[in-house]
């Protein structure tokens, strides 16, 4: 007979992971899996991932009531992040934002981001234009 504290857990081990952020049609885009990384310090790093699916578009820019600006930046081979003035997204080809590469800046937070909230950037296409997604805060690493 298998007791109840060998179930539980079986349970939770079967059970579907919960997604991280819903995915969202943009124009000839998906945006798929928005993340804030919780910051220790007054800047924090969104990261997501897009999908050219039926076509080319560029990521030109952010915006959010949670910081004072956003930028996007390019993570350095030698260390320390970039300034670029656009992402590329090529017809259906995937472009990860992600630690060690491309990611949107929050600069200058208006507060503390607190982990398991929820953070409204709007994405700015130079096709698709303007494209609100909710952000998930976490703490750890993905």
């Amino acid at each position: 007979m298998i007791g109840k504290h060998v179930l539980f857990p079986l349970a939770l081990m079967l059970a579907p992971a919960p997604a991280t952020a819903r995915e969202i049609q943009a124009g000839d885009l998906v945006v798929d899996r928005a993340w804030i990384a919780a910051p220790a310090t007054g800047e924090a790093a969104a990261y997501l991932t897009l999908f050219g699916a039926k076509g080319d578009d560029r990521l030109i820019g952010a915006e959010t009531p949670a910081a004072a600006r956003c930028e996007l930046r390019h993570e350095a081979a030698g260390g320390g992040a970039k300034p670029v003035d656009e992402i590329e997204v090529a017809s259906q080809e995937t472009v990860i934002l992600a630690p060690g590469g491309y990611r949107i800046a929050l600069v200058d937070l208006v507060h503390p981001l607190a982990d398991g909230a929820k953070v409204p950037v709007t994405l700015l296409f130079e096709k698709a234009g303007r494209v609100t997604v909710d952000f998930a805060v976490t703490q750890a690493a993905r």
